[in-house]
């Protein structure tokens, strides 16, 4: 749901920028949140790393250590866990409301941009 919501929320600040500046600039705000996905992706394999720093094999399975299969774990539940409280909290404040998006698409039909 994550992907769909930052995609659904940048059309509506593509809205917004094309009313402040009377550029359409959806292609490059689209890019920029291609290019964050595509980063995010890149850098979760550091987590790779991480698990050959703590000795953790796949082969051993549960006879891995204690320590590699708590970073393991902490990889796995505590690492998104962290990064979606953070995102809900940053989110919390997010100034385009659904009243808001309605007045700046009232305001680019009133300037006779298509909406």
């Amino acid at each position: 749901a994550g992907l769909l919501l930052c995609r659904a929320m940048m059309a509506d600040i593509g809205d917004e920028v094309r009313l402040e500046t009377g550029v359409d600039r959806m292609g490059l705000l689209f890019s920029f949140l291609s290019l964050s996905t595509k980063l995010g992706f890149a850098i979760s394999g550091v987590a790779l790393f991480v698990l050959g720093a703590v000795n953790f094999d796949i082969e051993r399975g549960v006879g891995n250590s204690p320590e590699s299969k708590l970073v393991l774990q902490a990889l796995f539940l505590a690492g998104p866990f962290v990064l979606l409280v953070l995102s809900a909290w940053i989110l919390n404040g997010y100034p385009l409301t659904p009243k808001r998006h309605a007045e700046i698409r009232a305001a680019l039909e009133a300037k006779g941009q298509s909406v």
